[in-house]
């Protein structure tokens, strides 16, 4: 394998694990969020049944006091604090990874385009087969996010307003078209 292609398979992985640890990090936060809310809603529908029900032990204060107890039982059976740490820690692990492609791109930039080297190879392997036990550890995905994280990957990489592989290869073939055209008209003006 050759540096330059040893290069593009670290930009690949590179983009690949930049979204995905985004991806991580806003289902991390979404999780914190609904775990905070459930926790504080748990709490006020205690103190509040607590109240309703001692005052004044009527049937829709015993259907308060049970629908607080019905939240707390929700609150201890889904484990949403539990899912909030494990995005965390995928968040940390495709981070890791990230890094490692960053400094694997810096090392590569040291070297001649065509200079063949099996180190490439073995560092490659490596860190391809760190990318798939991070994809075999995750959950399935919550597509909506998952494409908001992709394109926004596509915009930090590509620029804005590009947000799909279709947009880049659109943005391609009109830079290759406005390049040729440029090209065109300065051997027509003589300076080609």
């Amino acid at each position: 394998m050759t540096n330059k292609e040893f290069k593009r398979q670290l930009h690949k992985i590179a983009f690949r694990a930049g979204f995905n640890l985004h991806y991580h990090q806003e289902v991390e936060r979404t999780y914190s969020v609904c775990d905070r809310a459930i926790r504080i809603l748990v709490g006020v529908l205690a103190v509040s049944a607590l109240c309703f029900a001692v005052a004044r032990k009527e049937t829709g204060d015993i259907i308060f006091a049970f629908l607080s107890m019905v939240a707390a039982l929700i609150l201890n059976v889904i484990p949403i604090g539990d899912w909030a740490k494990r995005e965390g820690e995928l968040f940390r692990l495709w981070s890791e990874l990230f890094k490692d492609v960053a400094i694997e791109q810096n090392r590569a930039a040291q070297f001649d385009e065509d200079r063949d080297d099996p180190w490439f190879n073995e560092r490659l392997n490596d860190l391809t087969a760190k990318e798939e036990s991070l994809h075999a550890a995750q959950p399935a995905a919550w597509k909506k996010i998952l494409r908001r994280c992709e394109g926004d990957q596509y915009e930090r990489t590509f620029g804005r307003g590009i947000r799909s592989a279709q947009q880049v290869e659109e943005s391609r073939n009109a830079n290759r078209a406005a390049s040729a055209s440029e090209e065109a008209e300065a051997v027509t003006a003589g300076q080609g």
